[in-house]
């Protein structure tokens, strides 16, 4: 899944409030292998923004924490590590 395609989705459900269709791209891209992260040149949105806006919107809770590890990663390109660490920084406990 293009990083695109789950920015586009994230702007939307925000806007419309609508979750759904989020859900469901989160879902797919937790099924597929784990990306290599893209060399980025320029970020427009901080891995810290990405994986705080996440847990926020999503409530991610420890049953969906590997799911919001592979989106932060897919997103900003940051590490395993990185990622792991800032969603348990901001997820629901």
């Amino acid at each position: 899944m293009k990083r695109q395609e789950i920015t586009n989705a994230i702007n939307t459900s925000i806007q419309c409030g609508n979750f759904k269709p989020l859900i469901e791209i989160l879902l797919e891209v937790a099924n597929e292998p784990e990306p290599k992260p893209e060399p980025t040149t320029a970020v427009t949105t901080s891995a810290d923004d990405v994986a705080r806006t996440l847990c926020e919107c999503l409530k991610i809770t420890s049953d969906n924490k590997i799911m919001a590890i592979k989106v932060v990663r897919c997103l900003t390109g940051a590490g395993l590590k990185e990622a792991k660490d800032l969603i348990e920084k901001y997820m629901v406990l």
